[in-house]
């Protein structure tokens, strides 16, 4: 059985006696080609087959060099030309997510989980999105579904324990930290996260042990963490000279720090 890929430079379909990966080199000249099927073969011309993957293509390689906006407008252009491949629409959801426009990224990673029901990672970003605009309850559900589909995919973890906490169901979003760092224990931001709630219940302690943690992980998150540790601290002298018993104790992380990858 052969497979075949299309090469952008050569122009040309080629066939590979193994179909190894997505995305493989061509033979002949080394480009990175696309996989297509049989019957893209059979119902598109080569030409219609070159403008879709000139505009994938640009639309990667804008990604990878953070243009997003340019991204955008590569990958609106190969849907137009092939609407049926899941991952284009997931990478322009994860451009809009990029330049801040979460409600378009929704309704994108929403069409590429119709096409692709199994989709982990693009419930995983809708949950990240779903997170930046506040919409914890959606998050939650869609994030557990990442977790069903993939049950080792931490950025999944790590946008749902980021839900719990910000909803305050703070015990659920110890233990999905807890979870997630069983699976990746050098994972540098989930320690960062759970010391964060830690410090949201006021538990500097447990607060300090992440801390430790992380001073071997990540030195720069490590002193983000203990400037923070020091604030709390500080407020909390500050607090027993306040009248009626008020606190200035609150949130200790920040929602906007959720997890997502484009699908190269």
């Amino acid at each position: 059985m052969e497979y075949y890929y299309y090469c952008i430079r050569c122009d040309k379909i080629v066939a590979q006696p193994n179909r190894a990966a997505q995305k493989t080199q061509c033979p002949k000249c080394g480009q990175i080609i696309t996989f297509i099927n049989r019957e893209a073969i059979d119902n598109k011309s080569i030409s219609a087959y070159s403008a879709y993957s000139k505009m994938m293509l640009a639309g990667l390689k804008n990604l990878y060099d953070g243009h997003y906006a340019k991204a955008i407008e590569s990958f609106k252009e190969a849907i137009r030309i092939e609407p049926g491949h899941p991952e284009d629409w997931y990478n322009l959801g994860f451009a809009y997510s990029q330049l801040g426009l979460y409600e378009e990224a929704i309704v994108i990673y929403k069409e590429a989980i119709r096409l692709k029901q199994d989709y982990a990672l693009a419930y995983s970003n809708l949950g990240s999105a779903y997170n930046q605009l506040d919409l914890y309850d959606e998050a939650i559900e869609v994030c557990k579904q990442a977790i069903r589909l993939k049950p080792d995919f931490i950025e999944a973890y790590y946008n749902l324990a980021s839900s719990y906490a910000w909803i305050g169901r703070c015990e659920e979003a110890i233990e999905t930290c807890k979870n997630l760092i069983h699976i990746h224990p050098n994972f540098a931001e989930a320690h960062l996260l759970l010391a964060n709630i830690y410090l949201s219940q006021g538990d500097i302690d447990s607060a300090l042990r992440e801390c430790e943690i992380l001073k071997k992980l990540n030195i720069a998150l490590a002193n983000q963490l203990l400037n923070a540790i020091h604030t709390l601290t500080a407020h909390k002298e500050f607090d027993k000279e306040k009248p009626e018993g008020r606190t200035s104790q609150g949130h200790w992380f920040n929602r906007r720090q959720t997890k997502g990858s484009a699908e190269i």
